[in-house]
């Protein structure tokens, strides 16, 4: 059923350590300076290269940050998701994100990438595989506020659901819900109650707005649900369950 599925896919909490360390593969930027600081096109890059994406000339053509991300994120095949002021909100898209950030002397801006989060450390990628551990409360007093998450729409969900969706759009998410356990959804291009309440559930459980409404935020969470899917996360995620659900879950 829908209770053990979703359970299954709430992230992981990591394992007490007397320190962090870091990943074989990567070396940890001990330097206290703000080495992770860089421009919007470096930042951009090495995100990308999170997704296993080259961008092998980003132009830096005069842009608002918005449209140049855009920009070049559509140019790749991902799209672009904009965040103001909701650390938890980036947090709990569990994609890696390009943050701006005001540096300590106040002299300029700069961009940092979220590459991961564990426990209270926020991992700030860097050039060469380097990772940069930054507390909450230190991200918080470097951050702007302004961040921009990447994501792939793996399934073409276009547009906001139902809206005006396409037949072909309903039935891939009907089918995405029935593959996380909900009972009660037909395989028909018809955006119905029983599929708006399966929605619902599913956004009140991963700590979204329960409107019903799938946009951004809940096709990148319909999507994070898929261990077929090769996605970057902040978090490690459990496999979904899809053992047959007990006597107490029936009727969820």
């Amino acid at each position: 059923g829908p209770e053990a599925r979703l359970a299954a896919v709430a992230p992981q909490p990591a394992a007490p350590a007397p320190a962090i360390r870091s990943r074989p593969e990567e070396k940890v930027d001990t330097d206290p300076a703000v080495s992770w600081l860089m421009d919007r096109s470096r930042a951009l890059s090495i995100l990308l290269g999170l997704w296993g994406l080259s961008l092998p000339a980003p132009d830096d053509l005069p842009a608002d940050d918005e449209p140049f991300f855009t920009r070049h994120a559509q140019s790749v095949g991902l799209e672009l998701y904009p965040v103001s002021d909701r650390l938890d909100l980036v947090v709990g898209l569990n994609l890696p994100a390009l943050l701006l950030f005001d540096d300590p002397q106040g002299t300029r801006t700069g961009y940092g990438v979220l590459a991961a989060v564990q426990e209270n450390h926020y991992w700030m990628a860097g050039d060469g595989g380097t990772r940069h551990a930054l507390s909450r409360s230190e991200l918080e007093m470097l951050w702007s506020g302004k961040a921009f998450v990447l994501w792939r729409n793996f399934y073409r969900l276009a547009g906001q659901i139902p809206g005006r969706a396409s037949s072909e759009t309903i039935l891939n998410l009907k089918s995405m819900l029935r593959d996380l356990g909900f009972p009660g959804i037909e395989s028909s291009p018809e955006f119905d109650d029983a599929t708006r309440r399966a929605i619902m559930d599913f956004q009140t459980r991963l700590r979204l707005p329960a409107d019903g409404v799938v946009g951004p935020q809940t096709k990148i969470a319909l999507y994070n649900t898929r261990p077929e899917l090769t996605i970057p996360m902040l978090r490690p995620l459990a496999p979904v369950q899809r053992t047959a659900p007990t006597a107490s879950q029936e009727g969820l």
